[in-house]
């Protein structure tokens, strides 16, 4: 068992340092300017307080062992038992390497092929591009006000279009999954139709490799 290991406050002459800075800190505080940020915010936990306290209660319940699904969440516990997950160097023989590409597929929204769809594993949503979402042919499709607002890299604030739920298959033949997902529709350009963020990876069990290039999850 690891013993978590607090230090002792600091010291008078630290304390008294800390109060006086020297010039050279001051220095390079001032040179910090930009903070680079993930993306993070969205509907995962709920879009109204009361939903995001109810969230925050069950996840401390079952910390405790008290964990008692009455809301209208998904479990949060893993019930399934599935195969492990593993990438091999072979499975990488078709990438030109090195690389810092990023992992861009395609997948099927309510019918709809939609590409240029990034999977990233930072991102607290998932999201949908407003030119993308005016571009599916789907009948009495509508945006559900989103109280919830975004944050992007810069940390900037931003606020959603409205949400939309929607089937999304991810696979193709045998080898495929199908979900239902709430995506955040943004009105902002992007060279990205869509964003799979962690809810709908998470919800799937997908396991992403960005050196491979792929992502698997298990199927039934």
């Amino acid at each position: 068992m690891e013993r978590i290991i607090t230090p002792a406050g600091p010291s008078r002459p630290a304390q008294a340092a800390r109060r006086n800075p020297r010039p050279s800190d001051q220095t390079d505080e001032q040179e910090q300017e930009h903070i680079v940020h993930t993306i993070f915010g969205g509907t995962a936990t709920g879009d109204t307080p009361s939903s995001r306290r109810s969230y925050v209660r069950e996840a401390r319940q079952y910390a405790r062992g008290e964990y008692i699904n009455m809301t209208e969440h998904i479990s949060k516990i893993c019930r399934q038992d599935s195969a492990p997950i593993t990438f091999t160097d072979d499975e990488a023989d078709r990438l030109l390497h090195p690389h810092n590409d990023a992992l861009i597929g395609e997948i099927r929204v309510a019918g709809n092929v939609i590409r240029r769809v990034l999977i990233d594993n930072g991102s607290s949503a998932d999201i949908m591009f407003m030119d993308a979402f005016s571009r599916f042919k789907i009948e009495g499709v509508a945006l559900t006000p989103a109280r919830t607002p975004l944050y992007e890299f810069s940390g900037e604030c931003v606020r959603a279009a409205g949400t939309v739920s929607l089937p999304v298959t991810i696979g193709d033949g045998p080898e495929r999954v199908t979900r239902m997902v709430e995506f955040i529709v943004v009105d902002r350009p992007s060279v990205y139709n869509v964003i799979l963020g962690r809810p709908t990876l998470n919800a799937i069990k997908a396991v992403v490799s960005t050196y491979h290039l792929a992502m698997k999850f298990p199927v039934e």
